[in-house]
């Protein structure tokens, strides 16, 4: 007599535990009391990175851990069997092929007339969440003892933490900043909306960000702070970022030296301009008649133009004369103590151009 049973629909759902296992970094642990066996699912095997040939048993996890640490398991272990208590705990292992990793052990005894007769368990890798969660404990810890403001965010940049001082510099406190965007607070009427551009970005290409912008405290006082915010990556992925402020409110005591502050954060912005732009734009400073000083940049060479010859001309008389026209209303505010953006037709091409008014102390407009 044969007998035959289809077996297809259970072979579909056990390779589909199986996906679920390798995509989840989960795997399953049994042991049976009655038979003394312990049986692993084959993510088990792989996190551990130990091939099929190796044998479990119930204090395996011990071969993996230091021994120091062993008897926290065992008596974990040892209270599920007689007691029929689960546990659930977090443990540094070393695998066999030496990598250190973070399991978490999730533990359920199956009992029958008052005595354990199963333990069941889950065995998860949660390296990459533990290695973050100490990152930004870590992050914390030196937060704490600094003078400037932190603040961590999500990935979206929606507020996580922050210190003391950055609660002391704008007078929110944590719980009114959890879950909410740092700008959608802080900002306000004065602040730079080409600040606030960059910053957005950047951040949202997820790169670093160093600006100089004028926030509000919760009272609604105006203060300067410096905020320098950079990524931090794991595994190749941004998880969270952090942001660092140096207030720079106290710099800008009376009228003479709140103008100065802003002159120096001018300069400061047409310096960064120089750093990113030059050599491959034009960077120029001109007289009150529109006029050139200086002049410089390859943009210059490619339009087959000399930049000394430039030097006393009218701005864009050798390079577009038409441009002139367009261009002078725009300088006019830069005259008069304005920062200006504008784009411009030169040619065939569209250009970008910031007017920056250079400011002396006790001097008019240059």
């Amino acid at each position: 007599m044969k007998t035959f049973r289809d077996i297809t629909e259970s072979k579909k759902y056990q390779n589909l535990l199986q996906r679920v296992e390798e995509n989840v970094l989960i795997g399953g642990f049994e042991h049976d009391m009655a038979s003394n066996t312990t049986t692993w699912t084959n993510e088990v095997y792989h996190i551990f990175e130990v091939d099929r040939n190796f044998k479990p048993n119930l204090f395996s996890l011990n071969k993996f851990r230091t021994k120091a640490d062993n008897e926290h398991i065992k008596k974990a272990v040892e209270k599920a069997l007689l007691h029929g208590t689960k546990f659930n705990m977090d443990i540094a292992v070393t695998t066999a092929l030496k990598k250190q990793k973070w399991v978490r052990v999730t533990a359920s005894p199956i009992r029958f007339k008052g005595k354990t007769i199963r333990l069941f368990a889950t065995i998860q890798d949660v390296t990459q969440q533990k290695d973050a969660e100490m990152e930004i404990e870590r992050l914390s810890w030196v937060a704490k003892h600094t003078n400037n403001g932190v603040i961590i965010t999500d990935v979206t940049g929606k507020t996580k933490w922050v210190n003391e001082s950055f609660e002391r510099m704008t007078g929110y406190k944590l719980k009114e900043l959890l879950g909410k965007t740092p700008g959608s607070i802080l900002q306000g009427h004065g602040s730079d909306k080409a600040v606030i551009k960059r910053m957005s970005v950047q951040l949202r290409n997820k790169k670093p960000v160093s600006e100089v912008i004028l926030n509000y405290t919760k009272s609604g006082e105006p203060f300067w702070i410096n905020m320098d915010i950079t990524p931090i990556v794991r595994y190749n992925k941004v998880i969270n970022f952090i942001g660092i402020g140096t207030d720079l409110t106290t710099l800008i005591a009376g009228k003479e030296a709140q103008q100065e502050q802003e002159a120096l954060l001018e300069q400061q912005k047409l310096f960064n301009a120089m750093s990113r732009n030059f050599p491959d734009g034009i960077i120029g400073v001109i007289d009150v008649n529109y006029n050139y000083v200086f002049v410089g940049g390859r943009e210059i060479n490619k339009m087959g133009l000399n930049r000394h010859s430039l030097v006393g001309d009218k701005i864009f008389d050798s390079i577009w004369p038409d441009a002139d026209h367009a261009a002078e209303p725009y300088l006019a505010r830069a005259f008069s103590g304005e920062k200006v953006t504008f784009e411009l037709k030169i040619g065939t091409g569209i250009y970008s151009i910031t007017a920056v008014p250079l400011i002396e102390k006790e001097a008019p407009i240059t």
